[in-house]
């Protein structure tokens, strides 16, 4: 059995008011290419589908020309709902996606046995794999709010409900297989932070104030574990069955570094004939294959003084000479802002006719202001006022050694007055200056 397992599609995106149909358009397209040369027999999306809760219509009839599309290729589709997803939306067709035999879990539903999908070969009609299918899970679904409870405790109550409802559908896919008497992978899919992961900017904390990293440990012993959130594709603390795909797109500039993938996972027929699980179910080690996802939208940063953004942005092409390509989006940052008066009119001229579209211009600070910030995160209680006023002095560095002398003797004759009560005297008419 092949699956492709893909997550955080965020249908309906806008990315710093730029559209992202055209890209979501041709990865979808591209997405049923794959299953196609790879015949695949089923796609397991792990949550966000879509990028808000009420999505434009246009993302929701990409969603239903996808699995319209899936369904004529008798590929079966499993989907989960994800933070970012209503489930009131995602319930609005489910009688539709039963008929297709698509299999829609949009939250945690009553029974654990509602969440075991059997996933069925369309050459033979056996039943090759079955999916714990977990969706993002939300703390008013599991735990019942207590009066008075701290954040820790809260946390820990999550946690464990989250773990014991894992048990329970991972029990009820047990149940299933024995009672099918086959001996079939078990998957299971999850929406949230584990730990030891790789985060970007494009992530929005999920469990605010009740938990934010979730073990690996406390999985169920799966075959295979199929994840969303976390936008860059990795192995989760080097457990090889335990796999986010990653977003099919960049959600934001940090990720361009990043090869955007989707998992073609592979199972067959036969378990380990050297290993079990630890509770002796058997167990399959799946073939694991990352399909590269290509780039649909030219993205970019640009980093430097302003003559130096200027230089690099006459290298990018005149619109009138592009054609039919997509302008590049470039994410401005500027070492050198504070000093420039409507900085951002001065590089939209230098942009003039230029296929690019600015998205964002960033101020980035200078080394010596990098290192004052990170001396304001020293504990004041570990230092003297003394330090705190050398460290202060030190990055000055237009100052010369007489006005040095000057700062820091005043600024220690007015230490000593103040420790020792004596009053200190009104100089503000001396007249004195550094200059």
């Amino acid at each position: 059995m092949k699956i492709i397992h893909t997550s955080d599609w965020h249908l309906g995106q806008s990315f710093i008011n730029q559209s992202r149909k055209h890209e979501h358009a041709a990865f979808l397209a591209w997405l049923i290419a794959q299953v196609k040369c790879h015949e695949v027999d089923a796609v397991i999306v792990a949550g966000d589908i879509f990028d808000t809760t009420t999505p434009p219509s246009y993302a929701r009839e990409m969603y239903h020309d996808f699995i319209t599309q899936l369904h004529a290729l008798n590929c079966t589709l499993v989907l989960l709902g994800g933070n970012h997803d209503s489930v009131a939306m995602l319930n609005e067709s489910l009688p539709l996606l039963r008929a297709l035999g698509t299999h829609m879990i949009p939250n945690s539903l009553a029974t654990p046995e509602e969440q075991v999908v059997q996933l069925v070969n369309p050459q033979s009609g056996a039943i090759e794999a079955i999916v714990c299918a977990i969706p993002f899970l939300r703390p008013r679904d599991l735990v019942v709010a207590q009066s008075g409870e701290d954040d820790l405790s809260k946390q820990a109550r999550f946690k464990a409900a989250i773990t014991a409802h894992y048990a329970d559908v991972y029990q009820a896919a047990v149940d299933k297989r024995t009672a099918l008497g086959v001996n079939i992978p078990i998957i299971a899919t999850g929406h949230l932070t584990a730990v030891g992961i790789q985060s970007s900017e494009s992530e929005r904390s999920i469990y605010v104030g009740t938990l934010e990293n979730y073990p690996k440990e406390a999985f169920p012993p799966a075959d295979y574990i199929a994840l969303g959130h976390i936008h860059r594709p990795q192995v989760v603390s080097k457990s090889r069955h335990i796999y986010y795909s990653g977003s099919p797109i960049a959600l934001s500039f940090d990720e361009l570094g990043v090869d955007k993938r989707v998992m073609l996972v592979e199972f067959t027929n036969t378990p380990d004939t050297d290993t079990t699980h630890a509770n002796n179910e058997p167990k399959f080690t799946p073939t694991l294959n990352s399909i590269t996802i290509p780039r649909f939208q030219p993205m970019q940063e640009l980093q430097g003084k302003l003559d130096e953004i200027q230089a690099k942005l006459l290298t990018f092409p005149l619109t009138s000479e592009a054609q039919d390509a997509l302008p590049t989006w470039l994410l401005i940052k500027l070492t050198d802002a504070n000093s420039i008066q409507n900085v951002a009119n001065t590089i939209a001229e230098f942009a003039q006719d230029r296929h690019v579209v600015i998205t964002k211009i960033m101020r980035i600070r200078s080394p010596q202001e990098q290192a004052l910030r990170a001396q304001h995160n020293e504990v004041l209680t570990q230092l003297a006022p003394a330090d705190v006023f050398d460290k202060r002095l030190e990055s000055e560095t237009e100052l010369n050694e007489a006005q040095r002398a000057h700062l820091n003797t005043t600024f220690h004759d007015i230490v000593t007055k103040v420790t020792t009560g004596v009053p200190l005297e009104d100089t503000s008419d001396s007249g004195e200056s550094l200059a």
